[in-house]
């Protein structure tokens, strides 16, 4: 983040800081200009890419309705039975957090546990090693342990 950038003297200082910093964003609180990108940034780093999705839960479920209330942003609310189906704006982040509340959340009639990987693949970076933790790890299962003599 490049911070302060309406103290530059000359606008085309930011070209310059942009080119020795391509993934910085210009910001400045004075004036505003920057705070939404970075706000964007900032979302998408905490909660993943965020996703417009209808969640459906039984009403008896007040903590994750509450959770999804209170920490996303709901587009549209409708109730058949002893069920709410809200249409909201989450992020991964946010649906492993609503996991934490139910196990009863459903998108697209399936369990959200089962949809987190389609809707939110898992992104492997150049230079990722293995992400199994290492008690994970299966050990061989001849010559583990044994010594050859």
């Amino acid at each position: 983040m490049l911070n302060k950038i309406d103290k530059l003297e000359r606008s085309d200082e930011l070209l310059t800081w942009l080119a020795r910093h391509p993934d910085a964003i210009g910001v400045s609180a004075h004036t505003g200009e920057g705070l939404d990108t970075l706000a964007e940034v900032v979302r998408d780093t905490v909660f993943g890419p965020v996703r417009a999705l209808k969640i459906t839960l039984p009403l008896a479920d007040a903590a994750a309705v509450a959770y999804l209330e209170r920490r996303t942003d709901v587009i549209d609310r409708s109730w058949e039975g002893d069920t709410v189906t809200l249409e909201a704006r989450l992020g991964r982040g946010q649906a492993e957090a609503l996991q934490a509340h139910t196990r009863h959340a459903c998108i697209d009639g399936k369990p959200l546990q089962a949809q987190l990987d389609v809707i939110w693949p898992p992104q492997v970076q150049m230079g990722d090693s293995c992400r199994m933790p290492p008690h994970r790890v299966q050990a061989p299962v001849s010559g583990w342990g044994t010594t050859d003599s």
